[in-house]
């Protein structure tokens, strides 16, 4: 008796360990992109940015009291589409938004979402923006013109390399390669002008900011990319998504050989002083 389920239990250890062999299939990490979010509508006050995957406005990230001009960091998010909307700066969350967006965020893809325009006018415009690496020894460089004092801009230059011209309120050119280093950029327009020296990184992709200032036109310059894609910290809630590991088979396989191991000596356990008392 005791031979056959001894029997027995090796034929079930040995089922058991070759079902566990097969790996159970692994959830696939998500293909990420990245957004930003930005404020460039100059008679429009600070507001609230609420980002949240698409139907599920539940749990957004919130980026309060954002001003003209301010761009947040980059957040790294699965591909996916993404609902940005903007309420005034301290507005409750279930008041409607003074405007929305949908925007797709694509793998291994970045988009700045931008408020843009005069507030009478306000829109979220979608740019998407260059990830691919300048040439050795050069950045990538583009304009937004985003200054209300000149509606239209004639020209924007970087040392005598054209960036744009004719630049309507609103407008943003491509990216364009230039050489790394220290240089000066200059804005021309029937009204103000403005210049600035810019210290570009190689490796690097920068947009250009012509926005208002009192008194006349300003010059900000952001940082898109850095070299070798180094992306711009920046947090994430969790409300944006994420991935939950699947447990490796490995993990349960020796838990169960273990408790028919069990089973088995206990029943010898459990047999042998039956047959010394039937002796």
């Amino acid at each position: 008796m005791i031979r056959s389920a001894v029997r027995a239990v090796v034929v079930i250890l040995g089922l058991v360990a070759t079902s566990t062999t097969v790996n159970l299939p692994a959830q696939a990490a998500p293909a990420l992109g990245w957004i930003r979010l930005a404020h460039l509508s100059p008679d429009t006050p600070e507001v609230d940015v609420y980002l949240s995957s698409f139907g599920d406005a539940d749990d957004p990230t919130v980026l309060r009291g954002v001003g003209y001009g301010m761009f947040s960091p980059y957040q790294q998010v699965p591909e996916g589409s993404y609902t940005v909307a903007m309420r005034l700066a301290g507005a409750p969350a279930n008041e409607p938004a003074v405007l929305s967006t949908t925007v797709q965020v694509l793998a291994d893809s970045a988009a700045t979402v931008a408020g843009m325009g005069q507030n009478a006018d306000l829109r979220l415009v979608t740019l998407t923006d260059d990830l691919d690496a300048p040439a050795a020894g050069q950045s990538k460089v583009r304009v937004i013109h985003a200054a209300m004092t000149s509606p239209e801009v004639d020209t924007v230059t970087l040392g005598d390399i054209a960036l744009g011209s004719d630049l309507e309120f609103t407008a943003a050119t491509d990216y364009r390669g230039v050489p790394a280093g220290a240089a000066v950029v200059r804005v021309e327009s029937p009204g103000p002008t403005a210049e600035q020296t810019l210290e570009l990184s190689g490796g690097s992709t920068y947009t250009v900011v012509v926005r208002d200032l009192s008194g006349g036109l300003g010059i900000v310059s952001i940082l898109d990319f850095a070299a070798a894609r180094q992306i711009p910290s920046g947090g994430v809630d969790a409300g944006l998504g994420g991935s939950i590991g699947t447990p490796s088979n490995a993990s349960w396989r020796p838990i169960g050989l273990a408790v028919l191991a069990a089973g088995l000596f206990g029943l010898l356990a459990a047999r042998r002083p039956r047959r010394s008392m039937e002796r």
